[in-house]
């Protein structure tokens, strides 16, 4: 279940009900998930996306900043999204 979450995440799931829905299991639950995923250095919470290339392109563009708290995966995790495909 970690690693349909870690693609899940890199998909761009932008919310804990989207991603307990996605998961199939309660948003109490998906909340365990992502700290367990941060406990394991595979994801880092994120308050407001730092874009280089700011919001130009972004498929969160205009609602990244509305969302309570936003997840990115650390390259150890898009290793393993990568390879959970």
């Amino acid at each position: 279940m970690l690693e349909r979450a870690l693609v899940l995440i890199e998909r761009g799931v932008g919310s804990l009900d989207e991603l307990a829905l996605q998961l199939g299991v309660s948003p109490e639950l998906a909340r365990e998930l992502l700290l367990q995923l941060v406990r394991l250095g595979y994801l880092r919470p994120a308050r407001a996306m730092q874009c280089a290339s700011g919001c130009q392109g972004c498929p969160m563009a205009g609602s990244c900043h509305s969302l309570p708290f936003m997840w990115a995966l650390t390259e150890k995790g898009q290793r393993a999204a990568q390879a959970s495909l």
